[in-house]
């Protein structure tokens, strides 16, 4: 499969210079240690993601790998979203995960439907999450959606048949950004792909995992590398950051904090 694609130009483009202290981790050696499952890969086709519960360790390893593949190689000329509109739906204001997604679905050559601002919808008359989520099955192949209301994926989902990224839900989760961490992490060490650890970490968090969705999903992802954690530090202003969901699971699951 490697050989199949171009090489990435952008890459040594986007590289640090030669004397730079910049950290800049390659993503072959994610891939190139183990070939990729595409087995795994495949139970993921056109499934929704939600929160972080629904990965096992493995497949988030697999995406990583995979993701590794596709930053190296020079893939939106084989068009792989062509004919595909995906709508991006943020109810709640977003810069940076908005144009994310439809910057990435624009490389792969798929076509957007923008909703940047959630007032500009039929919830300003009184439409319901459900009645939208009927509305966009007509128009788009895939919505991503960001919201204020934490409830707002269970009511959308209510009639909604295509799939659902959550980019964001309240103080719920945002999965995507895990795996994006993760993938980071993955990057810089590649042997946490591993089943068994070589060395294990000890993860500081800046942020409140009992109210802040980036760090919970960040923190519950964590949990699926258990064993190649020894700590979780978590470094908030609030003098109790954890909820009691939150602190129920890392005791579940053995590790310090």
């Amino acid at each position: 499969m490697k050989n199949s694609l171009k090489p990435n130009a952008l890459l040594e483009v986007m590289a640090p210079p030669e004397d730079s202290e910049s950290l800049h981790p390659e993503p072959q050696n994610l891939f190139e240690l183990s070939s990729i499952k595409g087995a795994v890969l495949k139970q993921l086709a056109a499934r929704s993601i939600v929160g972080v519960d629904q990965f096992t360790r493995e497949e988030v390893v697999e995406l990583c790998r995979f993701a590794a593949f596709l930053e190296s190689v020079e893939i939106s000329a084989y068009e792989p979203l062509v004919g595909r509109i995906v709508i991006t739906a943020f109810f709640e204001a977003s810069t940076r995960t908005r144009t994310s997604f439809e910057s990435a679905v624009l490389r792969l050559n798929g076509r957007i439907i923008s909703i940047p601002d959630g007032q500009s919808t039929g919830v300003k008359k009184g439409e319901s999450m459900e009645d939208i989520g009927e509305m966009f099955n007509a128009y788009g192949d895939l919505v991503i959606m960001r919201h204020t209301e934490t409830d707002s994926v269970d009511r959308i989902r209510h009639n909604l048949r295509v799939p659902l990224i959550n980019a964001g839900n309240g103080s719920g989760e945002h999965p995507t950004q895990a795996l994006a961490d993760w993938y980071a992490l993955l990057k810089w060490r590649p042997e946490l792909a591993r089943s068994t650890p070589t060395r294990r970490l000890h993860l500081g968090i800046l942020g409140t995992p009992g109210s802040m969705r980036a760090v919970k999903s960040f923190l519950l992802m964590s949990l699926l590398f258990k064993e190649h954690i020894s700590q979780i530090t978590v470094i908030s202003e609030m003098a109790d950051p954890f909820s009691d969901e939150i602190k129920e699971r890392i005791e579940q699951a053995g590790v310090a904090y």
